[in-house]
């Protein structure tokens, strides 16, 4: 709420609003995972889209009449994935809350997902097991077609266009930036 009222106090309305909060570095069978930990991937990773979406939704109906909400999802919330259930099914109900809002918030908030495929964030190199030196393995190990490992201006550039007036017949989609490459 504060950063909501922060933004239209210091710009006068607020228009678009991305919920990029996310991760979780423990890989592990769901049977031995931690209840703490899924609780706090659960919170991280869905709670806090939820919240922030409600919170968003209020000020841009009441500050500047249309808007966009995106939020970081995953491929990880596509389809299985051995070792990291706990933030599929976050990342799976990002998705799910991302194509109900966009049907409960239509039609003056349009509501959409960036999903970044291999992005060589600390968080995602402790979650796989690799150091920055191995960021070639990674490469080779999960053949992805570009060529290349994804960047934070990948994600932004893609927020970007999702915020843009040229997405503006664009909400409930889950905007897949991966290089090409299969979700994991």
């Amino acid at each position: 709420e504060a950063l909501a009222q922060a933004a239209v106090d210091e710009f006068g309305s607020l228009s678009t609003w991305v919920n990029n909060a996310g991760g979780s570095p423990m890989r592990m069978p769901l049977s031995d995972l931690p209840r703490e930990e899924w609780d706090r991937t659960i919170a991280l990773n869905l709670t806090s889209v939820y919240v922030g979406s409600l919170v968003a939704a209020r000020h841009i109906t009441a500050n500047a009449g249309t808007g966009s909400i995106i939020n970081i999802s995953s491929g990880a919330g596509t389809g299985p994935v051995p070792g990291s259930a706990h933030y599929g099914a976050a990342k799976a109900g990002t998705n799910s809350l991302t194509w109900t809002l966009s049907a409960e918030l239509a039609p003056h908030i349009r509501v959409n997902a960036v999903a970044p495929g291999a992005i060589p964030t600390e968080v995602m190199l402790k979650a796989v097991g690799k150091e920055q030196h191995q960021l070639d393995e990674l490469l080779d190990e999960w053949n992805i077609p570009l060529g290349r490992l994804g960047t934070p201006q990948d994600i932004g550039a893609a927020c970007l266009y999702l915020a843009s007036d040229a997405a503006g017949w664009v909400s409930g989609e889950i905007l897949r930036v991966g290089g090409g490459a299969k979700p994991r």
